[in-house]
Protein backbone atom coordinates (compact mmCIF):
# COMPACT_ATOMS: atom_id res chain seq x y z
CA UNK A 1 0.00 0.00 0.00
CA UNK A 2 1.30 3.44 -0.87
CA UNK A 3 2.01 5.78 1.50
CA UNK A 4 0.53 9.17 1.85
CA UNK A 5 4.55 10.41 1.43
CA UNK A 6 4.51 8.50 -1.48
CA UNK A 7 1.80 9.71 -2.71
CA UNK A 8 2.80 13.83 -1.97
CA UNK A 9 5.94 12.82 -3.73
CA UNK A 10 4.82 11.46 -6.73
CA UNK A 11 2.22 14.42 -7.22
CA UNK A 12 5.13 17.25 -6.48
CA UNK A 13 6.39 19.13 -9.53
CA UNK A 14 10.26 19.08 -10.33
CA UNK A 15 12.03 22.23 -10.05
CA UNK A 16 13.59 23.07 -13.11
CA UNK A 17 17.26 22.46 -11.70
CA UNK A 18 16.09 18.63 -10.32
CA UNK A 19 14.47 18.53 -14.41
CA UNK A 20 18.67 19.31 -15.58
CA UNK A 21 20.23 17.05 -12.89
CA UNK A 22 17.93 14.40 -14.17
CA UNK A 23 18.85 15.86 -18.06
CA UNK A 24 22.10 16.07 -17.68
CA UNK A 25 22.39 12.26 -15.94
CA UNK A 26 20.91 10.88 -18.45
CA UNK A 27 23.04 12.11 -20.70
CA UNK A 28 25.77 10.34 -19.04
CA UNK A 29 25.33 7.23 -17.05
CA UNK A 30 22.08 7.16 -15.41
CA UNK A 31 19.11 5.51 -16.10
CA UNK A 32 15.59 5.30 -15.76
CA UNK A 33 14.66 2.11 -13.80
CA UNK A 34 10.75 0.29 -14.97
CA UNK A 35 8.79 -1.02 -12.25
CA UNK A 36 5.53 -2.37 -11.74
CA UNK A 37 3.69 1.10 -11.76
CA UNK A 38 5.67 3.13 -14.50
CA UNK A 39 9.68 4.72 -13.92
CA UNK A 40 11.80 5.60 -11.20
CA UNK A 41 14.83 7.29 -12.20
CA UNK A 42 18.23 5.68 -10.47
CA UNK A 43 21.73 7.39 -9.50
CA UNK A 44 24.56 4.83 -9.15
CA UNK A 45 27.97 5.34 -9.18
CA UNK A 46 31.57 4.07 -7.83
CA UNK A 47 32.20 4.42 -4.12
CA UNK A 48 34.51 6.82 -4.87
CA UNK A 49 31.82 9.23 -6.02
CA UNK A 50 30.00 8.70 -2.72
CA UNK A 51 29.93 12.70 -2.56
CA UNK A 52 28.44 12.68 -5.98
CA UNK A 53 25.73 10.78 -5.43
CA UNK A 54 25.32 12.55 -2.38
CA UNK A 55 24.87 16.12 -3.81
CA UNK A 56 22.92 14.48 -6.57
CA UNK A 57 20.58 13.26 -3.47
CA UNK A 58 20.43 16.08 -2.02
CA UNK A 59 18.85 17.74 -5.02
CA UNK A 60 16.12 15.18 -5.61
CA UNK A 61 15.87 14.21 -1.95
CA UNK A 62 11.88 15.04 -2.01
CA UNK A 63 11.22 12.28 -4.55
CA UNK A 64 13.81 9.52 -2.62
CA UNK A 65 11.92 7.93 0.00
CA UNK A 66 15.61 6.21 1.32
CA UNK A 67 19.27 7.71 1.72
CA UNK A 68 21.69 6.45 -0.61
CA UNK A 69 23.90 2.95 0.10
CA UNK A 70 26.40 1.09 -0.95
CA UNK A 71 26.39 -2.28 -2.40
CA UNK A 72 29.79 -4.16 -3.31
CA UNK A 73 31.63 -1.67 -5.42
CA UNK A 74 28.36 1.25 -6.35
CA UNK A 75 26.53 3.52 -4.24
CA UNK A 76 23.34 4.52 -4.86
CA UNK A 77 19.97 5.66 -4.71
CA UNK A 78 16.16 5.40 -6.89
CA UNK A 79 13.29 8.00 -6.97
CA UNK A 80 9.70 6.81 -6.31
CA UNK A 81 8.02 6.23 -9.34
CA UNK A 82 7.00 10.35 -11.12
CA UNK A 83 4.95 11.25 -13.99
CA UNK A 84 7.96 12.96 -15.58
CA UNK A 85 10.32 10.11 -15.57
CA UNK A 86 7.30 8.72 -17.95
CA UNK A 87 7.99 11.87 -20.32
CA UNK A 88 11.67 11.62 -20.03
CA UNK A 89 11.38 7.70 -21.03
CA UNK A 90 9.71 8.51 -24.33
CA UNK A 91 12.11 11.26 -24.78
CA UNK A 92 15.58 9.17 -24.19
CA UNK A 93 14.49 5.46 -24.80
CA UNK A 94 13.27 4.15 -28.10
CA UNK A 95 12.86 0.42 -28.01
CA UNK A 96 13.81 0.18 -24.31
CA UNK A 97 17.14 1.20 -25.43
CA UNK A 98 18.86 5.21 -24.02
CA UNK A 99 19.06 6.73 -27.55
CA UNK A 100 20.30 10.49 -27.63
CA UNK A 101 19.09 12.81 -30.54
CA UNK A 102 19.98 16.27 -31.15
CA UNK A 103 16.16 17.38 -30.54
CA UNK A 104 16.19 16.25 -26.83
CA UNK A 105 19.55 17.53 -25.97
CA UNK A 106 18.96 20.97 -28.02
CA UNK A 107 15.44 21.22 -26.00
CA UNK A 108 17.20 20.87 -22.67
CA UNK A 109 21.51 21.51 -23.12
CA UNK A 110 22.04 24.32 -20.81
CA UNK A 111 25.60 24.92 -18.85
CA UNK A 112 24.03 23.21 -15.82
CA UNK A 113 23.12 20.10 -18.23
CA UNK A 114 26.52 19.97 -19.58
CA UNK A 115 28.44 20.07 -16.23
CA UNK A 116 26.33 16.82 -15.05
CA UNK A 117 26.99 14.93 -18.57
CA UNK A 118 30.70 15.64 -18.36
CA UNK A 119 30.61 14.91 -14.60
CA UNK A 120 29.17 11.40 -15.44
CA UNK A 121 30.27 10.57 -18.65
CA UNK A 122 33.44 12.62 -19.72
CA UNK A 123 36.81 12.94 -19.71
CA UNK A 124 39.80 14.88 -19.97
CA UNK A 125 42.43 14.00 -23.03
CA UNK A 126 45.41 16.81 -22.93
CA UNK A 127 43.18 19.66 -24.16
CA UNK A 128 40.05 17.89 -25.08
CA UNK A 129 37.18 16.74 -23.47
CA UNK A 130 35.44 13.26 -24.57
CA UNK A 131 32.43 11.53 -23.63
CA UNK A 132 32.23 8.31 -23.27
Amino acid sequence: METQETQRMREQVLTGCQVDLVMGSLLGDEYLVKTTRGYAFRVNHGLAQKEYVNWKYHILKYFVRTMPKASGRCYYFRTVIHPSFQLFRSQFYKENRKCLSFDVVNQYLNSFVLAIWIMDDGAKDGNQSKFY
